[in-house]
């Protein structure tokens, strides 16, 4: 192992991630692992006659430990940043936690400093803890630290894969420097949902929670309904009419969710000029599920994930809204022919996946705090939470055995 800088003085407490909210505000000390390094450059003025690409504002890191996952920092000294590689144990000295945009992050001060305990190539060797835990200049209690967080690097997938990775995506530079790399989405799993929170990244998520709400706000551009109504579970258990398929399904595009509709709804839902989900970029219109919010929780949080048509069809067991709306509509004709004429009614044997849509909708509602989902989602850093920053994109049913 080989040390950056030199222990400085604590102006606060040796801290675990999961406990950050307790402590905004303050200096704390984090022994963690490094994710990602991602450089923040300053945009030029248009009067910058030098025109010399721009200084480097900031390096935002990702970091975690065995408390928590994925934890924002923002690195202000350049020449710390430039210390900082994805892969590494860290020990950040004298760091204040800080909340910006009511998301929880650290960033450093003029009197931080930065240590580097474990590279990444030794963990890369999978050498044994005993091996990695020998730093002379730590105390007892970072000492027993490094030792948790070393094994949780060894003993966490996501993180192993990001080890070996680093030294793999540095020789593909070297090799490459003509072509520019094509990333795919980044993907991670949250212990819970104040850890998805935290995130401040665009990416793909995973976590298990419960179902709390079906909210259906993108419907009407008017008074038409009171706010209680736009809860689906309100909507079910009234013992008035509801037209809860004529609000959930409409017409759209069935690749990108997008519906057509003549009523006014926000831009974030509205049918695009071109669709970016289409191989051709045309909408391949049929008839969808509406865009709605789907509400869930753990013990931590709660979160509000934007549901669009492909992710309904998952969530509702694979029944298609072109199946739902088409055995409503039948049933409804139904009914009709039946008061006009019941000699003329006929016996119905193929599935009516109306009622069966019905009934799983109620299922999700019901509030089983016994057998969490599985969700994944993914994040748009460029929106707001309560429009969309969360999008589903799968859900499971884990099975519970004994």
């Amino acid at each position: 192992m080989a040390s950056s800088s030199a222990i400085t003085g604590w102006y606060g407490p040796l801290i675990d991630l999961c406990n950050a909210s307790a402590h905004v505000d303050d200096f704390v000390q984090l022994l963690v692992f490094v994710r990602s390094s991602q450089p923040q450059p300053r945009p030029l003025k248009r009067d910058d006659a030098s025109n010399n690409g721009g200084t480097l504002l900031k390096t935002n890191i990702q970091v975690g430990d065995d408390t928590m996952s994925y934890f924002s920092v923002s690195v202000w000294q350049k020449y710390m940043g430039s210390m900082v590689v994805a892969g590494d144990i860290i020990l950040l000295q004298n760091v204040k936690i800080v909340e910006f945009r009511n998301l929880l992050e650290a960033a450093t001060v003029h009197i931080s400093s930065l240590l580097v305990l474990v590279h990444s190539c030794e963990l890369h060797a999978c050498k044994a803890i005993d091996e990695l835990v020998t730093h002379g200049q730590l105390g007892e209690r970072a000492r027993a630290k490094l030792e948790r967080v070393v094994n949780w690097v060894q003993h966490t997938e996501s993180a192993l894969q990001h080890v070996q990775k680093e030294d793999l995506c540095q020789k593909k530079e070297k090799a490459i420097k003509n072509w520019k790399a094509c990333e795919g989405m980044k993907s991670m799993d949250c212990l819970s949902i104040s850890e998805a929170l935290q995130i401040a990244i665009t990416c793909n998520t995973k976590f298990h929670a419960y179902i709390a709400e079906m909210f259906t706000p993108f419907i009407s551009k008017s008074n038409e309904y009171k706010d209680e109504q736009l809860f689906v579970s309100k909507r079910l258990s009234a013992m008035v009419k509801t037209n809860i398929v004529e609000d959930l399904i409409s017409k759209g595009c069935r690749l990108c969710g997008s519906p057509i509709d003549s009523r006014s709804v926000p831009e974030q839902v509205k049918l695009p000029l071109y669709c970016k989900k289409g191989s051709n970029y045309h909408h391949d219109i049929s008839m969808i599920y509406r865009p709605f919010m789907l509400y869930v929780w753990d013990q931590s949080a709660q979160i509000p994930l934007l549901v669009k048509n492909k992710a309904a069809e998952i969530l509702f067991g694979k029944i298609t809204a072109e199946n739902v709306y088409k055995c409503y509509q039948e049933g409804k004709d139904h009914k009709q022919q039946h008061h006009s004429n019941p000699s003329s009614s006929q016996h119905r044997i193929k599935p009516d996946f109306y009622r069966i849509w019905l009934i799983l909708v109620k299922t999700l509602l019901i509030h089983d705090q016994n057998s969490p989902f599985r969700f994944e989602i993914a994040v748009d850093r460029e929106k707001d939470v309560e429009n969309g920053r969360f999008e589903l994109v799968s859900f499971t049913m884990p099975c519970y055995g004994s």
